[in-house]
């Protein structure tokens, strides 16, 4: 769980943030922390 928080970001608040990762997941962009995801 600890590693999908990482993966993910702490505060996904909203589909909107998690449409954004996995936008970022597909193109190989970290995400706004610096995780790679």
């Amino acid at each position: 769980k600890e590693e999908l928080l990482k993966m993910w970001g702490e505060e996904l608040t909203s589909e909107e943030s998690v449409f954004e990762v996995f936008v970022l997941y597909l193109s190989g962009e970290p995400n706004r922390n610096g995780h790679k995801v």
